[in-house]
């Protein structure tokens, strides 16, 4: 998965510090908005983040640009500046944005992928890069298990008749270290990992990507760096 980007970062209390991202060109980065801190940096690459492998480019990040309507329960969307252009290669390659993607319906087979939290009763992060298999489900199971959201803004997946599948946080666990990477559903990058709920049957909620490509698509050709982040 070239595309993949491991995003590391501060923020003042709380306990996460890394997030999921695509890299969508040479020094773009597409994450959820709420993966915002200082002293923002990209790994790209990697399978193994605790273990710097030959393939790895780390790069900073010089600007931000979280959707300009982003809040708690919409639009949890961002785009982030990288200092200079990541050297393409087997192991780096950008997915292009530019589709609005068929819409899923509910039982559409998807899969997620993360560094995130993977074990349900302790804080473990996983070291190398996961992917789980998902299920889309349908408006009305997600909006009893969300009931605070605004669910039809959301892609909502997992497997309702499961407690817990330890291959990726995205099920078992929010802002965990999964958030802000992709959701696929076939070879369309669909969603963008946004919260799931620890105590509930595992299924997550995800930003649909074709709701913002005019926003991704417009934003992506005018964010410049800053001098310092």
């Amino acid at each position: 998965m070239p595309y993949m980007a491991f995003l590391k970062f501060d923020i003042k209390g709380k306990l996460f510090n890394r997030c999921g991202g695509i890299l969508i060109s040479e020094n773009i980065v597409l994450t959820a908005a709420h993966c915002n801190g200082t002293n923002m940096q990209v790994i790209l690459g990697a399978h193994n983040i605790e273990s710097k492998e030959n393939s790895w480019q780390e790069i900073k990040v010089c600007n931000i640009a979280p959707h300009p309507n982003y809040s708690k329960d919409e639009n949890d969307i961002m785009l982030l500046k990288l200092t200079k252009k990541a050297l393409l290669n087997r192991y780096v390659l950008p997915l292009p944005i530019g589709h609005r993607g068929e819409k899923v319906k509910p039982g559409s087979e998807c899969c997620v992928a993360g560094w995130g939290r993977y074990k349900e009763f302790n804080q473990d992060k996983s070291p190398t890069l996961r992917k789980v298999d998902l299920k889309v489900v349908s408006a009305k199971i997600c909006s009893q298990t969300f009931t605070n959201s605004v669910v039809k803004k959301f892609i909502c997946a997992g497997d309702p008749k499961e407690k817990q599948n330890i291959l990726s946080t995205s099920n078992i666990s929010y802002i965990q270290g999964d958030s802000g990477g992709p959701l696929f559903c076939g070879k369309d990058l669909q969603g963008i990992v946004h919260a799931g709920f620890p105590h509930k049957p595992p299924i997550g909620l995800y930003i649909k990507v074709s709701s913002h490509i005019d926003w991704i698509k417009k934003t992506m050709h005018t964010l410049k760096c800053k001098k310092e982040m």
